[in-house]
């Protein structure tokens, strides 16, 4: 399962922040446990049907979806083929 820092690498949009100012973890210490401070809003997210359209066309390369799976999603489905996505 990618980490959310990894489905934001996705859109250039959401990688202007370095990593150190995004990780609010130190790993020296055995009781802190790692967290993410994510610079975005779900919201924002939420809206950015080009960052859906890739996550939904990798979902679909990977054979773990099929465009069915998309039918009640609130965008439907946004990845066609010719965004990489091979029926």
């Amino acid at each position: 399962m990618p980490r959310v820092q990894d489905w934001l690498a996705l859109s250039e949009r959401y990688t202007d922040r370095p990593a150190t100012e995004e990780t609010i973890n130190d790993p020296t210490n055995p009781h802190h446990y790692w967290r993410y401070r994510m610079q975005h809003s779900l919201e924002t997210l939420l809206e950015d049907r080009d960052l859906i359209s890739k996550i939904q066309c990798m979902h679909l390369q990977s054979g773990r979806a099929s465009p069915a799976d998309y039918r009640h999603s609130p965008h439907g489905l946004l990845c066609v083929q010719g965004d990489s996505y091979q029926a």
